[in-house]
């Protein structure tokens, strides 16, 4: 998708200054990924996709320099990464794509 047509997909969920885009999940979204899952309401599910979660153990917080931050503070977050998969499957009735990135180099800073 050229650059263009995809920041108009985007829309609001691209970050005119970082040009960041928000990975939250719109309800829709969640409705469909939680689709066949037992709870209450849909908005009570998770509101980012699995995968989009970074964990640093203790000799990672070491290698980084970092303390422990309080729950709910905001990080920015740098990396580089090789891709190591590229993924795509067609089944008729849906196309779904993924990429897998091998983080190999991280930085880990201040407020976002």
């Amino acid at each position: 998708m050229a650059k263009d047509s995809m920041d108009k997909a985007l829309g609001d969920a691209v970050d005119k200054a970082t040009g960041m885009v928000s990975m939250k999940m719109t309800k829709k979204e969640k409705k469909e990924h939680h689709e066949g899952m037992v709870m209450a309401s849909p908005d009570d599910g998770p509101s980012y996709p699995y995968g989009l979660r970074l964990r640093l153990d203790d000799d990672s917080l070491t290698k980084l320099g970092m303390s422990l931050p309080k729950v709910g503070s905001k990080v920015s977050v740098d990396a580089v990464g090789e891709v190591v998969e590229v993924s795509q499957h067609e089944d008729g009735k849906d196309k779904r794509r993924s990429v897998e990135i091998q983080i190999q180099k991280l930085s880990v800073g201040g407020k976002a």
